[in-house]
């Protein structure tokens, strides 16, 4: 049985990430910023408020994070190597977690995702995202959906402790 893990993002992961990436997630870092993965991962970690990594059997799978815009948000981030493919169901229960926990901290998170990017729009909501119609984004106007998501007005946020 293979052994999942969410460990802390480091720049030691990025070649590890990027030597192995899906395709689909090469394409869209071209796309929505006009960068290699590699220049797109070191960018990310660098100013994000918190970088994870997703492991299966001490490989990583994926690094996602979130990028703190204050009042308007987090702005997750997420790409993925062929292992997740692989790895599906734990994968998607990893990052259900994780998403959860960034709702404790943001009351909006967002970002854009690729069109093309059917599998990652279908994840985007299962996680409760909702997504625009596509609109014309990044460097080269590719069809993107803006996928978002609001904390409802007066709804509690419960406060969990970090046991990592």
């Amino acid at each position: 049985m293979a052994v999942y893990e969410v460990i802390d993002a480091a720049p030691d992961h990025i070649e590890q990430i990027a030597a192995n990436m899906r395709q689909v997630d090469i394409d869209e870092c071209w796309a929505q910023s006009g960068t290699t993965v590699r220049e797109g991962l070191r960018t990310s970690l660098k100013l994000s408020t918190t970088a994870r990594v997703v492991c299966v059997d001490g490989t990583p799978g994926a690094m996602f994070g979130v990028l703190d815009h204050r009042e308007h948000g987090g702005q997750l981030w997420m790409v993925g190597t062929n292992l997740i493919a692989t790895h599906k169901r734990a994968c998607l229960e990893c990052s259900r977690r994780e998403i959860a926990e960034f709702r404790t901290v943001y009351d909006k998170l967002w970002n854009y995702i690729d069109a093309r990017n059917v599998h990652a729009i279908r994840w985007l909501r299962w996680l409760g995202f909702t997504l625009s119609e596509p609109v014309e984004h990044g460097p080269f106007l590719k069809p993107f959906h803006l996928f978002y998501w609001f904390r409802p007005a007066n709804a509690a946020v419960e406060v969990k402790v970090n046991d990592r």
